[in-house]
């Protein structure tokens, strides 16, 4: 994991990719690491280039494999999702670099091996044409501007488009998902706005404008209002509670069926999973952590009869 993580292994490896340029790193900042033991780890870098006073903001990821069976896992699917195709993040798509020796790979975000179609979704003469309802020919590329607003390597992204049209900048979002993860978040917080808005000021959403199937993308609205503060002393903080109670009252009554179903039992297996892994991240929490977990099924079956629905 060193090996695949390590700041100057890292620069090494941009420098490289940006020689003959003109490009160069400005600086280097680890986002984050997440980890799925047995198998996998991630960890995300922003890296600053900059040149002749122009500056951009590369976000690349690193994933490796922690056994040998994982590895060839990622290596078949980085290998159909990016073929060999080169990993030009300054011209083209950063698509994955695989070095077998350490069992990990490098890619550059829109490339994401298992949202393939996100590079569609962050070029701003695709979306304009689709924005805009024009063919891609014809459509101006500076008509429509994307940033890139949040985005956790093959979980999601978020997108914000700021559509140039009539002299008045308009905003809108848009999120990418996995599979079909978009189109079955579109038809809950569809079902969630009519809700909301049968109830006004208990509720707040992201209006849905519409689902683009082709690239998997969301499209909605921004939300108004401000975050809350994260001072847990303040008043507007110790509202929140009420707040949410008053959400999820809104939620209960807003009759949309959920297409899966999770019950006491997944959950507890989902915990005995997650306690094992603290072997591997925490070896000297993991035995309190297993004590802990289970004393749990017996409360939380008792618990789970006794709730009302």
């Amino acid at each position: 994991m060193d090996a695949a993580t390590d700041k100057q292994v890292v620069a090494e490896f941009v420098e490289g990719l940006l020689a003959g340029t003109g490009w160069e790193i400005e600086k280097i900042r680890s986002r984050g690491t997440r980890l799925e033991p047995p198998d996998w780890f991630w960890t995300s870098f922003a890296i600053a280039i900059q040149k002749d006073g122009e500056e951009r903001d590369l976000r690349m990821v690193a994933k490796g494999a922690l056994n040998p069976e994982a590895w060839e896992k990622l290596r078949e699917r980085l290998e159909h999702r990016g073929g060999e195709q080169p990993c030009d993040p300054v011209n083209g798509i950063g698509y994955p670099v695989l070095f077998p020796e350490t069992q990990h790979a490098y890619w550059f975000y829109p490339f994401d091996p298992r949202m393939p179609n996100l590079p569609f979704a962050d070029d701003p003469k695709q979306m304009a044409a689709i924005l805009l309802g024009l063919d891609y020919a014809s459509a101006p590329a500076d008509s429509v501007s994307v940033e890139r607003v949040r985005y956790v390597p093959e979980v999601g992204a978020i997108l914000c488009y700021t559509i140039n049209a009539a002299g008045t900048p308009a905003k809108i979002y848009g999120k990418v998902q996995p599979g079909d993860r978009g189109w079955r978040t579109y038809k809950v917080v569809e079902g969630l706005w009519r809700a909301a808005a049968r109830y006004p000021g208990y509720l707040y959403l992201p209006r849905p404008l519409g689902y683009v199937e082709e690239f998997g993308l969301l499209l909605e609205e921004g939300v108004k209002g401000r975050p809350v503060s994260n001072r847990r002393t303040s008043v507007e903080f110790g509202q929140m509670a009420m707040a949410a109670a008053e959400a999820l009252a809104v939620i209960h009554e807003s009759e949309v069926e959920a297409d899966e179903r999770i019950d006491m039992e997944a959950e507890l297996g989902r915990l005995d999973r997650v306690v094992d892994q603290f072997a591997y991240v925490l070896p000297n929490g993991q035995p309190s952590s297993t004590s802990t977990t289970s004393r749990k099924p017996r409360r939380a079956m008792t618990w789970a009869s006794s709730a009302p629905t």
